[in-house]
């Protein structure tokens, strides 16, 4: 599978697919990681993709000691299966 990229100009961290990019999309603002758009082209979807997208924009963040603010469905619901990760975010 192809590596999880990282544009931080863009706020942008993404995979190349045969069906195009599949992305997660943050800004960052007072020490807070608003991440608010995540998605996989349909027909990379069912992989796995979405959560290393989000596994890597989390590891960015600890790194970084941002606090991360879910404004996407996706992201709410990786916080609802990862609990572990629930620490790092703020509602």
């Amino acid at each position: 599978m192809a590596r999880i990229l990282h544009d931080r100009k863009e706020g942008r961290f993404y995979m190349r697919t045969p069906d195009g990019d599949a992305e997660l999309l943050y800004g960052v603002r007072s020490g807070i990681m608003y991440i608010y758009h995540t998605y996989v082209p349909e027909g990379a979807r069912n992989e796995g993709i979405a959560e290393k997208l989000a596994d890597a924009a989390f590891a960015f963040a600890i790194k970084s000691k941002l606090k991360v603010k879910p404004a996407c469905s996706y992201i709410e619901y990786y916080l609802s299966k990862r609990k572990e990760m629930q620490i790092y975010a703020v509602q």
